[in-house]
């Protein structure tokens, strides 16, 4: 995991991840955007994935919405095992395993703004702030 960025009261880390997508086992990251209210010390996560093209732009698919984890969420997450990535000691290659879906939690609809700050690979005080409000914008209910 890569921690991105991180203030007194919010941290975002990358995990490289595989998921499953039609069958096949996916190399992408998983983008871990976690804060902390400062006045009650309540926190909480939203999770999402970050892929990236041939060129090795990152990007987010918005048809792959992220999840809302609140606080205290507990996971017990199915991964797929895929025989054919075993050699033949019996030994597992990294694409072996992968997690069936994303992480328990509610999904939410990504907005324009966000998903164009979703993937990026550093922040600025600028695009961290800007990334913040238009996650809560998302969070807000309509």
């Amino acid at each position: 995991a890569k921690i991105i960025t991180r203030t007194p009261t919010l941290m975002i880390i990358d995990a490289p991840a595989y998921v499953l997508r039609e069958g096949e086992h996916y190399e992408c990251v998983m983008r871990h955007f976690i804060w902390v209210d400062p006045s009650t010390g309540r926190n909480a996560a939203l999770v999402w994935l970050i892929d990236h093209d041939s060129q090795g732009e990152a990007f987010v698919d918005p048809s792959e919405l992220p999840r809302w984890a609140p606080e205290g969420l507990l996971e017990d997450r199915a991964i797929h095992v895929d025989g054919r990535e075993f050699n033949m000691f019996g030994i597992p290659g990294k694409k072996a395993f992968a997690m069936e879906s994303m992480p328990p939690g509610k999904p939410v609809a990504w907005t324009d703004e966000a998903r164009s700050l979703a993937a990026l690979p550093s922040y600025t005080v600028d695009t961290l702030r800007s990334l913040s409000a238009a996650l809560n914008s998302m969070l807000q209910p309509k």
